[in-house]
């Protein structure tokens, strides 16, 4: 956890030392803690047994997805920081969740679970091609 701390401090300086940056450095960092915390807690015996009795494989991907929606739209809002600047990208955060709710704020969550799903299909998609051409290689050696 503080190494990760310390990277994006580093990457923050190699950027250079400004605001947006900050703001874009401080999300990721928080986006990349909540993705090793939520893969350490995967890998407990109680939680697998949790989720693999209470919900079917489809069902694992789609909580999965779930769960990676608030995430995915923490990464494009620090990515719109990091592109259009302060200005910019606190419009754009005003906009998402001041702006937009009641009604249009679960439609972007709901855009950010799509989005997750189809990664999570796209990562299945390439590890299944990349299983299968191991299998062409070994057959020809």
């Amino acid at each position: 956890m503080i190494i990760t701390i310390v990277i994006f401090g580093f990457v923050y300086i190699w950027h250079g030392v400004q605001d947006f940056i900050l703001v874009w450095s401080i999300l990721n960092c928080i986006g990349i803690l909540c993705e090793n915390i939520s893969r350490e807690i995967g890998k407990t015996p109680a939680y697998s047994n949790f989720e693999s009795g209470l919900l079917s494989t489809n069902g694992q991907r789609r909580f999965h997805a779930m769960l990676g929606a608030p995430l995915f739209l923490m990464s494009c809002l620090s990515n719109f920081y990091f592109f259009t600047g302060m200005q910019v990208g606190n419009i754009i955060v005003r906009r998402v969740f001041y702006d937009t709710w009641p009604v249009g704020f679960p439609y972007l969550i709901f855009v950010m679970y799509c989005g997750s799903q189809f990664s999570i299909q796209v990562k299945n998609w390439e590890l299944r091609e990349e299983i299968k051409n191991m299998k062409e290689k070994n057959k020809l050696l």
